[in-house]
């Protein structure tokens, strides 16, 4: 099977996918991606690690993850998974003063208190059949897909939200909206300019607060460095230009902003969890025969990561 990891945009700021995890040997590193995570276990056992936290996953539970959350899986049995990715933005558009900032705190808390969740079955149940029609609108797009899709995401979220498990804390004061208006105002302007040359400065500049207010509101929101998330959206960026166009290695950096090719190698190892020589062998060219036998690693490395 082929995975082309889809880099989330503005335009862009939601990836669905379902899959078959397999088991077999684990990718040596963890996953720390720049977007937030939904993932639900319909079938199957792994042993899963979120941060310092680990835990035995089987048919009904839910994991959350935001930016920077290292985590990673073993699998024991066949698992079956849906899996959902979007932006933090997502939720900064439908109201940051109230819902949208309360689960955005959920996601992005630097702890995270419970990101594994076992909810009742009814509203497993429902969680899959919101998860399994964003998936459908993601893989088969028609007028109003995008529309629809949002629309399936957050009805997941906001199940999840009035359920508000023991524990959770979901409601706990959020950061300043103020905060999360800058942040939003620096993730554009890394949409747009990417590519090119970036300073604090500028940055700070285009959030509207000074270099030190930027550290600060970044390290509170996003609990990351702004150039840690910079370097995850370039580095996301250059996995969708290898699998999807003729680029070798070295014009991928220079496209996506980076001038050192040994740093551009070295940051896509650590964030993908392979080179990128090898994400052009194992996703973007496959071999037949292995996908027939097997995920290729990138699609069953969800949980392995």
């Amino acid at each position: 099977m082929r995975e082309q990891r889809q880099a989330l945009s503005a335009v862009r700021p939601i990836w669905a996918k379902a899959g078959l995890a397999l088991p077999g040997p684990s990718l040596p590193v963890a996953e720390r991606h720049p977007y937030c995570e939904i993932n639900l276990v319909l079938r199957g056992a792994s042993r899963h690690y979120a941060g310092r936290i680990q835990t035995e996953r089987r048919a009904g539970s839910v994991f959350l993850a935001g930016p920077g959350l290292p985590h990673y899986g073993i699998i024991h049995k066949p698992t079956r998974y849906l899996t959902i990715y979007f932006l933090p933005s997502l939720l900064l558009e439908v109201g940051p003063e109230q819902d949208g900032t309360r689960l955005l705190h959920w996601f992005l808390r630097r702890t995270p208190v419970q990101p594994y969740l076992q909810p009742p079955p009814a509203l497993f149940r429902r969680l899959v059949k919101l998860g399994t029609a964003a998936v459908t609108e993601f893989q088969q797009p028609r007028p109003g897909s995008e529309l629809q899709l949002r629309a399936l995401v957050l009805q997941m979220l906001v199940a999840l939200l009035r359920w508000q498990p023991p524990g959770a804390r979901i409601g706990k004061p959020p950061p300043p909206v103020a905060a999360w208006a800058a942040v939003d105002r620096a993730l554009q302007f890394f949409r747009q300019h990417y590519a090119e040359p970036i300073y604090a400065q500028q940055v700070a500049a285009a959030a509207g607060v000074s270099p030190s207010r930027l550290r600060e509101v970044f390290d509170k929101t996003l609990a990351m460095p702004w150039v840690r998330y910079l370097q995850h959206y370039r580095i996301h960026q250059a996995a969708t230009l290898l699998a999807q166009s003729e680029r070798n290695v070295t014009e991928t950096a220079l496209a996506v902003g980076f001038d050192d090719l040994a740093h551009f190698i070295s940051v896509f190892r650590t964030t993908m969890g392979v080179t990128p020589s090898q994400y052009i062998k194992n996703v973007a060219n496959p071999p037949a025969k292995k996908a027939k036998s097997r995920l290729a690693p990138r699609q069953s490395s969800r949980y392995r990561r």
